[in-house]
């Protein structure tokens, strides 16, 4: 098994095990930590870019916190040709590279997302959606907000937004936070 996953070939970025990238059903990439093994489940940590980022800007912003904190780190790259995503088709997608990244490590039923800017937007809109998947969501300097679903009432969020993002997202923030 390399580094606790199937026997399932895999392109490395770097000398060790990890992190793998895939690219079906779209690219991703996959980090386990260096404490990493398959005897237990682990925490799962979604990295969702901004608008015209990739996985990787968020593997690489992400994987230290992955090691100190012992997750295993999982930073699709959902943007179109125009650098930005449809709702619907990304949250379809984060669901089958889920399934993948299941069939492959162990982790835990429900994941842990964050995402930046865009990426925010959308992990508010997966964790509306898609509840029982999700045990929290980070919400980094988005400038649009979704009303929240019934179901998912129960997802706690973390709201951060800086005094320098745009006026009408701190205030979207702000109404947002008060629901």
């Amino acid at each position: 098994l390399a580094a606790g996953c199937t026997g399932r070939s895999a392109y490395t970025l770097a000398p060790n095990p990890t992190p793998y990238v895939r690219d079906n059903p779209t690219e991703y990439y996959l980090y386990l930590p260096a404490s990493y093994t398959p005897e237990r489940e682990w925490p799962l940590f979604i990295g969702i870019h901004g608008f015209g980022g990739s996985g990787l800007q968020c593997l690489e912003l992400w994987q230290e916190y992955a090691d100190a904190q012992g997750f295993v780190l999982l930073c699709p790259s959902l943007a179109d040709e125009s650098g930005g995503w449809d709702q619907y088709a990304g949250t379809e997608m984060l669901k089958k590279i889920i399934r993948q990244v299941r069939k492959e490590c162990r982790v835990q039923p429900r994941a842990f997302l964050a995402g930046f800017s865009a990426g925010a937007q959308f992990v508010q809109g997966f964790g509306f959606d898609e509840p029982g998947m999700v045990s929290g969501v980070a919400v980094l300097s988005s400038g649009n907000y979704y009303e929240p679903s019934r179901d998912a009432k129960t997802v706690p969020f973390l709201v951060i937004i800086g005094d320098k993002d745009n006026p009408t997202g701190v205030r979207n923030a702000g109404s947002f936070t008060n629901l």
